[in-house]
């Protein structure tokens, strides 16, 4: 009877091992997608930019490439927010796990005193957020993408401006 448990056992951790497994590469998968999107985004916006600034581009042509470049940035602004949503609440699910499932890797289980404790470790690397959620490091360098974003968008609006009151300062 023993024998079967013990094996019922392993058989639950290896699936345990396997799920976390699936989720920690989808969750790389949705990191790597988050960051390739918004720089393909910050890419368009400064060509756009390039060519609303451009002396021989004519006023109806800075006028699309400004709505196309506030689309742009906007469109960015809320791919990041509905990604960082994801990756929240990925986090929080990522974190019930492994206090749910008794892996201990790469934490202390209690028998071996080189790994450091689980708390000491995540406090260590991911520092608490406002919201409580323990947030890698990277959180903060979406805040200066979205940032620059709305750089953009604020440019965008002051070349019409520009274009609309004094055509001649962008002509040369």
């Amino acid at each position: 009877m023993r024998k079967v448990d013990r094996r019922a056992a392993e058989i639950k951790r290896e699936a345990a091992l396997h799920q976390y497994d699936a989720a920690n590469f989808r969750r790389f998968n949705n990191f790597t997608f988050f960051w390739q999107s918004v720089a393909i985004g910050i890419l368009a916006q400064s060509f756009l930019l390039s060519v609303s600034l451009g002396a021989s581009t004519s006023s109806p042509g800075r006028y699309i490439a400004c709505g196309l470049s506030t689309m742009a940035s906007l469109a960015s602004l809320a791919l990041m927010h509905s990604q960082r949503r994801y990756q929240r609440v990925e986090a929080q699910w990522m974190d019930g796990f492994e206090k749910t499932c008794e892996f201990g890797f790469p934490f202390k289980l209690g028998h071996d005193d080189k790994l450091p404790k689980r708390e000491e470790f995540v406090n260590r690397h991911f520092p608490r957020s406002n919201n409580g959620l323990q947030m890698p490091l990277f959180a903060n360098a979406s805040k200066y993408w979205m940032i620059l974003s709305w750089g953009f968008i604020f440019s965008d609006i002051a070349i019409v401006v520009i274009t609309i009151s004094h055509p001649e300062w962008l002509a040369t």
